[in-house]
C-alpha cells in the first residue's frame, strides 16, 4: 500500500465513522476528512466501499 492509498483509507474509515454516529451534511463530512470537495469524496467513497455515502449511511441506519 502506497502513502497516498493509506491516506485516502484513513479519510474514508473517518467519513465511515462519522456516517454511521451523526446526521452532520455529507459536504461537511467530505470536508472535514480533508476532501477538497463532496463530489471527490463521494467518487472516492464508492470506489473504497462499493456505496455513495448516502446509501452507506442508509444502509447502517437500517441496521440498528
Amino acid at each position: 500500500m502506497t502513502m497516498v492509498d493509506f491516506i485516502r483509507q484513513l479519510r474514508v474509515d473517518f467519513a465511515r465513522e462519522r456516517l454511521q454516529r451523526s446526521d452532520t451534511p455529507l459536504v461537511d463530512i467530505a470536508l472535514s476528512a480533508g476532501f477538497p470537495s463532496q463530489a471527490y469524496f463521494s467518487t472516492t467513497f464508492k470506489q473504497e466501499t462499493g456505496l455513495t455515502p448516502g446509501k452507506y449511511r442508509r444502509t447502517c441506519r437500517r441496521g440498528r
